[in-house]
């Protein structure tokens, strides 16, 4: 009888007990030490494993696992590996820890139902994974810009110059030529946007600090207005033309003259 033996992990890394590539070489070595052994680092339901084995496969072989979920996880390609690979050949799957052979129907189906557990196993395990996940991101909400006051000084002067009329355009051009960064650390997401700094000043319009903001522009023009009228008040009245035919100078029509009529 020709033997093979087959160690998988799912990663290089997986070091769960029984289960590392270098514990289950241990355990077939000590079940035949001259066997060649395979060792495969992939997912158990990547189905690359089957090709490998099956070009190594000869009549009367027995391939050894440690666990019956080490050759795979999924029921199906189990199934259809031992029905039309191994069965022609006369040969069998042999898992050391639970004494399973496929070479009887007994056997085929034992062998399989450890499979189908193997993938419920997993199978509620990735869910378990996923809802501990789902928690996990809602009891850590999303953190919002302006949460120190680095970013705060960045709100006030994006706001001021919104109140200053100055459009969204203007306004990441004031901030990249003034190389002010978003965040106070060099980080890769450092670089301003249109659609950022328009969420930020939908974000905050409306907020009493930055609502009523002073603004330059209108105070300007408030005080060319006021000079204006200044200037208006300060020039001398135009005179008025005289109605009447006397000889005197109007300019002293309403001064008292003094006439001796005698003389």
């Amino acid at each position: 009888m020709f033997r093979i033996g087959i160690a998988r992990v799912s990663t290089k890394t997986q070091q769960r007990s029984g289960n590392s590539l270098s514990e289950q070489v241990q355990r077939l070595r000590q079940y035949d030490s001259h066997m060649p052994i395979y060792e495969f680092a992939q997912s158990a339901y990547n189905k690359s494993i089957f090709p490998h084995i099956i070009q190594h496969i000869k009549n009367n072989t027995e391939i050894v696992v440690l666990y019956c979920d080490r050759l795979s996880r999924n029921v199906s390609d189990c199934s259809e590996f031992i029905t039309k690979n191994l069965i022609p050949k006369n040969s069998y799957v042999y898992s050391i820890s639970e004494n399973i052979r496929t070479n009887t129907k007994t056997g085929k189906l034992e062998f399989l139902k450890k499979i189908v557990d193997g993938e419920t196993l997993s199978h509620n395990l990735s869910l378990r994974v996923k809802d501990g996940l789902k928690h996990s991101k809602k009891k850590q909400p999303k953190k919002k810009y302006g949460s120190d006051n680095y970013e705060n000084k960045n709100i006030k002067i994006i706001m001021d110059l919104y109140n200053d009329k100055i459009k969204y355009e203007n306004i990441l051009k004031y901030l990249k030529d003034n190389k002010i960064n978003k965040f106070k650390d060099n980080s890769n997401k450092n670089k301003w946007s249109i659609n950022f700094i328009k969420n930020l000043i939908k974000e905050n319009k409306n907020k009493t600090e930055y609502k009523n903001k002073f603004n330059f522009n209108e105070f300007k023009k408030e005080l060319e207005i006021i000079d204006k009228q200044k200037n208006t008040k300060n020039e001398p009245e135009a005179e008025e033309d005289c109605e009447c035919e006397c000889f005197i100078d109007c300019s002293f029509k309403n001064e008292p003259i003094d006439m001796d009529i005698d003389g």
